[in-house]
């Protein structure tokens, strides 16, 4: 990703294009909803943005939602949606979201269903010449931000620090108990236990799946909670109810901001990407997945692994 960083002035046009392409199309499609918040622009025409809400709105609305409809005239109305709740909507030809900001692996399984509308990313002039990856040009998406999940613990509770996923694993030393991602939320935390097996970072890949999932079952007695939303291990580490667990910087960082005696470790944080996508209008979509060749979770490029610090993401 060396010489692909993208930087605030392109993820402002980007998604500012993409949010100006699906107005066109035709948006404005959320009824009432008390869970939603805009930023408004002082015009009649609105777009429905869903994201995972949290520290990670609240960045998006300043950096990106409110100088947009600032320029634009155009309300930015934002609701938490899950995926699920998604294409129960388009099932019944009542979606209520005009742009979606989640994970590449949401919308590989939405796009199976047909979920979701195709890009034209030829339409988005901003997105040309912007140093987004190829791989962060699907079909159905476009990438617009890079963020990271690493691992975060508590200073109170343990007497020393851990510096290494192997240290995470490593329940005798530094006992305690630990919450991890589910593999229902994204991409399953393979780097994490490939790292903590012994793996060094420049022969991970491709990854060894089966060496992975052993590692897992390892420190299953140890996890007392798989965690599902990116709230959820933030709360368990925030109640002191687990000692660590990985978490997206976002969130941590919010912690700190509170006061909570927690930290966080660069050393083998992962790299991941918040692509965004708009939900198809058709009350004939999402028809049943066509069944896909498996394939290895190595082919997928949209994680990496880096041990350099790097600004803080508000991934939430």
């Amino acid at each position: 990703m060396e010489g692909n960083q993208i930087g605030r002035r392109t993820v402002l046009r980007t998604a500012g294009a993409l949010a100006a392409a699906t107005t066109v199309a035709g948006c404005g499609t959320l009824m009432d909803n008390d869970d939603s918040r805009s930023s408004s622009g002082g015009g009649k025409k609105r777009l429905v943005v869903s994201n995972s809400g949290g520290a990670y709105n609240d960045a998006l609305t300043k950096a990106i939602y409110e100088p947009f409809a600032k320029e634009t005239g155009i309300t930015v109305t934002t609701v938490n949606y899950q995926s699920a709740q998604v294409i129960a909507q388009v099932k019944q030809g009542r979606p209520q979201v005009d742009l979606m900001d989640n994970s590449l692996l949401v919308f590989q399984k939405m796009a199976r269903l047909d979920c979701l509308e195709a890009m034209d990313h030829d339409r988005l002039k901003n997105v040309k010449g912007a140093g987004i990856p190829e791989h962060q040009l699907p079909e159905h998406a476009v990438g617009k931000n890079v963020w990271c999940s690493l691992m975060a613990y508590r200073t109170d509770s343990l007497k020393r620090a851990p510096k290494s996923w192997a240290d995470f694993w490593n329940t005798d030393t530094f006992p305690g108990p630990r919450s991890l991602q589910s593999a229902e939320v994204d991409i399953p935390e393979l780097e994490f236990a490939l790292l903590a097996d012994g793996v060094p970072l420049d022969k991970l890949y491709p990854l060894d799946v089966d060496r992975a999932f052993q590692a897992m079952s390892r420190i299953r007695g140890g996890v007392k909670k798989f965690w599902n939303t990116g709230a959820l291990p933030a709360v368990l580490i925030g109640r002191k109810e687990v000692v660590a667990t990985s978490l997206y910087g976002g969130r941590a960082d919010e912690l700190i901001k509170q006061g909570m005696p927690v930290t966080y470790q660069w050393n083998g944080a992962r790299r991941l990407s918040s692509p965004a996508s708009t939900s198809s209008s058709s009350p004939s979509s999402c028809r049943p997945p066509t069944p896909a060749p498996c394939r290895s979770w190595s082919s997928t490029p949209c994680s990496s692994m880096s041990t350099r610090p790097s600004p803080p993401s508000a991934r939430s």
